[in-house]
């Protein structure tokens, strides 16, 4: 099953590609639960989706676990290759601190790559920054420079020697890190649902300490018609448990950005992107009894979605007299099934029975 949603989060992820929403839905059927179930605590907003039949979308960022759609990335394993990087690329960073200021225009005869190429030079055997190495290939070059030019070349090439420049590139990558980490919380919108309606911690939590209500959907792919409906399908994914989440390496993101400031060219990290993307259904094993399904929207602002596909209510075994009648009320109206939940002390287990809210006069 997840490798299924895998390559589905791919080809949606793949802007250049379109694709048989139908076709997918009618293959995403056999992997989507036929019910899916949303704890309510008794709340006002709670009975509004009730009543008017919505989902509820809101940023990851709002959420009570600070973890949640953050992404897990490893830089305390990755950070000697990432510095290797920068001391390999180490020319580049050099014209870009300087090019800006015009100290490296010399009457249009030498271009970027020409010094590029140049600077590149400057790399040992070893892969490491050679200054002595560079400050002989460059003595020719340097001669050609005004007495301002010369002076600023050298005092780049001391700074990439310098701590300065260590405690720069850390401050870089870690601008980098709150950039990635928090993109996913800030930039989508999603709803969380769970496969079970008998899961006490869930009742405990989300619905008021078995004083809330759960609500039961029943995903009929084929019924579901509309724009927005399919929309939703498609962006429907189960949650995936781990006892350590998998993490993202950094590099092949900063490489990209460097592709482009320097060459304006696309570096394809399209594996990293939905590798990215997937830590959003990432979660760690003590939440794993959640049995939890996610949909995600790519948008910024959180909001409701209509979605008329309630089949069934359950209220908690503490809910008051009052939310009770409030749910037949509107369950009566809405023609939904209402059930009460118990404990069955003689199987030790919760059962939901029936309530009749059609010819209950106290509603």
């Amino acid at each position: 099953m997840y490798k299924y949603f895998d390559n589905l989060i791919r080809t949606l992820l793949d802007v250049s590609k379109s694709i048989d929403e139908n076709a997918v839905l009618r293959e995403s059927k056999s992997y989507i639960p036929k019910y899916l179930y949303k704890y309510r605590p008794c709340d006002k907003k709670a009975f509004d989706m009730l009543e008017q039949e919505y989902l509820w979308f809101d940023m990851p960022s709002t959420y009570t676990d600070p973890f949640d759609s953050r992404v897990q990335i490893g830089l305390r394993y990755e950070l000697p290759q990432i510095q290797e990087w920068f001391e390999k690329h180490i020319g580049e960073l050099v014209y870009y601190r300087l090019e800006p200021k015009g100290m490296m225009q010399n009457k249009g005869k030498h271009k970027l790559i020409d010094y590029i190429n140049l600077q590149e030079s400057f790399i040992d055997k070893n892969g490491k920054f050679n200054a002595k190495l560079a400050n002989k290939k460059l003595a020719l070059e340097i001669k050609k420079l005004s007495p301002e030019g010369k002076h600023q070349y050298k005092k780049a090439l001391a700074y990439y020697e310098s701590e300065e420049f260590k405690v720069d590139c850390n401050n870089i990558i870690e601008k980098v890190i709150s950039g990635i980490q928090d993109f996913f919380r800030n930039s989508k919108i999603m709803v969380c649902l769970t496969k079970r309606n008998d899961n006490s911690k869930m009742w405990e939590e989300y619905a008021n300490k078995f004083s809330g209500f759960c609500i039961e959907y029943k995903i009929r792919i084929d019924d579901m018609k509309s724009k927005e409906c399919k929309r939703l399908l498609l962006n429907m994914f189960p949650v995936k448990y781990y006892k350590r989440i998998p993490r993202i390496k950094l590099l092949p993101f900063i490489i990209r950005d460097y592709q482009k400031t320097f060459y304006s060219r696309e570096y394809d990290i399209k594996e990293e992107v939905v590798k990215l993307y997937k830590q959003m259904l990432c979660k760690r094993n003590e939440y794993a009894c959640e049995e939890e399904w996610r949909i995600i929207l790519n948008e910024t602002k959180a909001r409701k979605v209509d979605f008329p596909y309630i089949s069934a209510v359950y209220a908690g075994m503490r809910i008051s007299e009052k939310n009770l009648k409030r749910l037949k009320a509107i369950c009566r109206r809405k023609n939904i099934r209402l059930y009460k939940q118990r404990l069955d002390r003689m199987s030790n287990k919760y059962v939901f029975d029936e309530l009749d809210v059609k010819f209950d006069k106290k509603c």
